[in-house]
């Protein structure tokens, strides 16, 4: 079969290379917009792969590549874009299908894995769905669950979200292989639809007045590594922490946001009485571990969030 990938990330190629691992012909469309590192990262997956890869210009459109390349599925990972479903026949609208990284109706928008990660939901979620004339609304055909681990951050969650997706699509790929109609489920009862846009910079601020210690690993989580970690100020300075866990706490009761601890690492006392343990924070432009806190004025008593 030819598989069709629509994208403007590289996040794609985990799902690009299970696919052609299991032999099948695989087209890479990279759309405009897309960063040059992650343009660079996925020509360079395809040339390795010997996947053909096209990317959009003055000539090349989505629509003409589809006319062009026919294959019998495409499957859209990471697109910012609502394409014209009015401009596709019925035959490609009928093979066409979006991978979105939530539940269904939940989480719909444009970075949805960022929002999980942040309100620390249990299990993250995968969905592919066709296309409507609106973004994360056409009819889900396949969905499943996966449960939230420790050590996820947002590119290690986005990868294992992309390789975990080809168990839905080969699910559709062999219902179209086998004449099998691709049926839409049941709409849920259980998940609520809800909307969420791009992270603002208030989204990725630590507060220290409101936020539990687990609230800001959370957060922290969810902006690594894309925004470098959660955002918190140091002597006026922004201040990123990178990495972040929760340690007993030893120490007395304490005002939020203090530094309790600058011995080989950074503790910080949060406002539900836990310690963060903070590993790696990104200051003044350099990567800053936490074992060097002292050469930088990260030492017991100072305050951060002022």
């Amino acid at each position: 079969m030819k598989i069709g990938i629509i994208s403007t990330s590289d996040i794609i190629i985990p799902l690009a290379y299970t696919l052609a691992a299991q032999k099948l012909q695989v087209y890479i469309f990279f759309a405009d917009g897309g960063s040059t590192s992650c343009l660079q990262n996925t020509t360079m997956f395809a040339k390795q792969m010997q996947i053909a890869l096209d990317t959009e210009n003055n000539k090349q459109t989505l629509y003409s590549w589809i006319r062009e390349t026919n294959c019998d599925a495409y499957f859209i990972m990471g697109y910012g874009r609502l394409i014209d479903v009015s401009r596709l026949t019925p035959q490609v609208h009928s093979c066409l299908f979006n991978i979105h990284f939530s539940l269904l109706p939940g989480y719909k928008g444009p970075i949805p894995l960022f929002w999980q990660l942040k309100h620390g939901v249990e299990k993250l979620g995968i969905s592919i769905h066709r296309l409507s004339d609106k973004y994360d609304e056409g009819p889900v055909v396949w969905q499943k669950e996966y449960p939230n681990q420790d050590f996820f951050a947002y590119e290690t969650a986005s990868r294992y979200l992309s390789n975990m997706s080809a168990e839905g699509v080969f699910f559709l790929l062999n219902m179209m292989a086998s004449g099998i109609p691709v049926i839409a489920l049941s709409p849920s009862t259980t998940i609520l639809p809800s909307y969420y846009s791009r992270p603002q910079g208030k989204d990725v601020l630590i507060d220290w007045d409101r936020m539990t210690a687990k609230e800001i690993c959370d957060l922290i989580r969810a902006c690594n590594p894309w925004n470098k970690g959660a955002i918190t100020l140091f002597k006026g300075q922004e201040l990123k922490l990178m990495d972040g866990f929760i340690v007993e706490n030893k120490t007395s009761e304490t005002t939020a946001g203090t530094i309790v601890s600058d011995e080989n690492t950074m503790q910080i006392y949060c406002r539900d009485g836990k310690l963060l343990q903070v590993n790696m924070v990104y200051y003044n432009e350099c990567f800053i571990p936490t074992y060097q806190c002292k050469r930088w004025s990260f030492t017991v008593g100072q305050m951060v969030g002022l």
